[in-house]
């Protein structure tokens, strides 16, 4: 629902929320935070992007986004209402066999985004109007969730106005047009199994690294949430007992650049699996991710 420069979502989480403060209840009591949406929206809008160097993307960046120094983000963020108020389950992580307190999936909540016209300079202001940040939380959302386990397909959410019938294709060329970054991507593979979108070769960055988006790969094979979670497992298991790596040892600390992903709902998951280009990129990555792809994609039959 829009109303002037604002708009109501209605969300639906189609897979276990794992989100926290991060604060004093470390994993014993997940939350929905806000904040984490708009985060989202930043994290895909760099990855979606093509920049030559660090300096320009973060002043666009900041003329998107705002920044903490000298003028405050155009969007705001609103809750009005809120289903998730009791933590329903705990989703099971494999490395550790520590299960993670969670919301099972299902549950709505209502949000709203608000636009306003934030000054840059004195001669300067924020140019992006609703529908720019309408279309980026639209395609974060289907790109990735929130919170723990995002990037292993925890914290997913459809949006309940999207029309089930629509073309995610369709929906993805959209989202990316009205983004300006469709000159980016190709749709290079379609068959029975899956839809491929990849980056052109002229706008993979050399250079400048950081971690962009290479590949989309969306599965034309409905699975359960249950089959989803399992498929995963199975993915980490493989990477794992075939020494697949996706960053050197010597680099402490590099999130995965492997996203999985869904859509759908919760009866009805397509996967969705997000390459990234990595950052410090080891030697079998290439496999590691080929990895991932052969068992996510692979037939339930």
């Amino acid at each position: 629902m829009v109303e002037g420069n604002s708009k109501i979502y209605r969300l639906k989480n189609i897979t276990d929320l794992c989100s926290n403060n991060g604060l004093n209840n470390g994993l014993k009591k997940p939350e929905f935070r806000l904040t984490e949406i708009k985060s989202l929206m930043r994290f895909w809008w760099r990855a979606l992007n093509f920049y030559t160097n660090a300096s320009t993307m973060k002043k666009e960046e900041e003329n998107i986004f705002g920044n903490s120094d000298t003028y405050k983000s155009p969007i705001i963020f609103k809750t009005e209402s809120n289903g998730f108020k009791y933590d329903d389950g705990s989703h099971e992580v494999r490395k550790n066999n520590k299960p993670i307190n969670c919301f099972k999936s299902g549950k709505i909540v209502e949000i709203k985004l608000s636009v306003y016209k934030r000054k840059i300079n004195q001669k300067e202001y924020i140019n992006k109007e609703l529908y720019f940040y309408d279309n980026l939380l639209k395609i974060s959302l289907i790109l990735g969730g929130i919170g723990k386990r995002s990037r292993r397909g925890c914290g997913v959410f459809m949006l309940e106005e999207n029309d089930k019938e629509c073309n995610l294709k369709n929906q993805i060329k959209s989202y990316m047009e009205n983004l300006n970054v469709n000159k980016y991507y190709e749709f290079s593979k379609e068959n029975d199994k899956y839809l491929e979108l990849v980056r052109k070769d002229e706008y993979r960055n050399k250079k400048f690294k950081y971690p962009y988006i290479e590949e989309i790969i969306i599965s034309k094979e409905a699975v359960s949430e249950e089959y989803f979670y399992i498929k995963i497992k199975e993915s980490i298991d493989a990477t794992r007992n075939e020494k697949f790596q996706y960053k050197d040892y010597k680099c402490e600390k590099l999130a995965c650049p492997v996203y999985v992903t869904c859509y759908g709902d919760s009866n009805e998951l397509y996967p969705i699996i997000v390459k990234l280009y990595n950052t410090n990129q080891h030697e079998t990555y290439d496999n590691y991710y080929k990895k991932f792809k052969e068992v996510i994609l692979c037939s339930k039959e």
